[in-house]
């Protein structure tokens, strides 16, 4: 029996935030959702923001720009943003603000359930949403290309083997030359290692000058995330808008061995070179150099491994990011 209610702004792109309204469910199971934008500004379904049971009004921020919506900090008691640069804030609104960590999309509505959600929201908020198509489309992904967020869970890595595919994007220069030279570091090492990286292609927003880091065709989830366990490493870039991308948060996840360039936004607890990640300043020499490393030293790549899933656990998991947000409103 319900004995509370949680009220959430509809609509809201529910692939972004699938993963924090499943922090919610974990921590308030007993707790009626709703959905109604009576009590809330106009910030767009960019945003999930809600009144959590007793009053306190949270928005939470997962876009890749390091910006805030004025009119949901104005509104909220806490503002969670997930691409932080607390540089940009004005000093009143500081104590607002928390950092999240990376998120990704997950699969945890039914079908019956998203297709009503998505209904019920374009019948009340059909003069809000400009776009249809990409108003249902966030609703369905989830349920047709996501998986559980149970699903991410380590397991044994190769050092024989070494996958990475990766969008390009038409507007981050520095994030495709990130990826095509940690690409082209992995093709030049000792024929032993199955190497299996490229660019996925895109009929949509091409970028030119990468073809031959072109993969013949696109994977599945499930055909990425069993390639992705078996490689010995994952390498991370800042994405776009120098964002979190939403490997980031898969990589910790699933405990991988992870090579980064240095992180342009703000975490809520650092990762720590040598323990959760092993950083590189970008240049072909680091790259080869932590690929070499990291291909010979098996109790290092271990150490890695268990530390990015420690910090998922301590930090990123959903139900952590709800909890990080109530320590902050009390």
């Amino acid at each position: 029996m319900y004995n509370q209610t949680l009220t959430i702004r509809p609509p809201l792109d529910y692939s972004y935030y699938s993963f924090e309204l499943l922090g919610l469910k974990r921590l308030y199971p007993s707790t009626r959702f709703v959905f109604d934008r009576l009590l809330f500004p106009e910030i767009g379904y960019r945003y999930l923001s809600f009144v959590l049971p007793g009053g306190r009004k949270v928005v939470i921020d997962s876009t890749d720009d390091a910006e805030c919506n004025s009119s949901g900090l104005a509104w909220c008691d806490v503002y969670a943003k997930q691409n932080l640069d607390p540089v940009l804030i004005d000093g009143r609104d500081r104590r607002k603000l928390i950092c999240i960590g990376p998120s990704f999309p997950v699969c945890d509505w039914g079908l019956v359930r998203s297709w009503a959600r998505a209904l019920a929201d374009y019948w009340t908020c059909r003069n809000e949403i400009s776009d249809a198509r990409r108003h249902f489309s966030s609703y369905l992904t989830p349920v047709r290309h996501r998986v559980r967020e149970e699903d991410y869970r380590p397991s044994e890595s190769s050092a024989e083997y070494i996958f990475f595919a990766a969008p390009l994007w038409p507007n981050e220069p520095l994030c495709n030359r990130s990826r095509a030279d940690f690409m082209a570091a992995c093709k030049d090492l000792a024929p032993g290692v199955q190497v299996e990286v490229g660019f996925t292609p895109r009929s949509f927003l091409p970028v030119q000058g990468f073809e031959d880091l072109l993969l013949p065709r696109r994977y599945t989830l499930r055909e990425y995330l069993e390639r992705t366990r078996r490689s010995a490493v994952a390498f991370n870039t800042p994405a776009v808008l120098d964002c979190h991308s939403w490997r980031l948060g898969e990589y910790l996840a699933l405990g991988k061995a992870i090579i980064s360039t240095p992180l342009a936004r703000a975490l809520p607890a650092p990762l720590e070179h040598g323990k959760a990640v092993h950083f590189v300043d970008g240049s072909r020499q680091s790259l080869t150099d932590a690929l070499d490393r990291l291909l010979r030293d098996h109790d290092y790549r271990r150490q890695l491994e268990r530390g990015a899933r420690r910090y998922y656990d301590a930090h990123v998991a959903p139900e952590k990011t709800i909890e990080r947000i109530l320590a902050a409103i009390s």
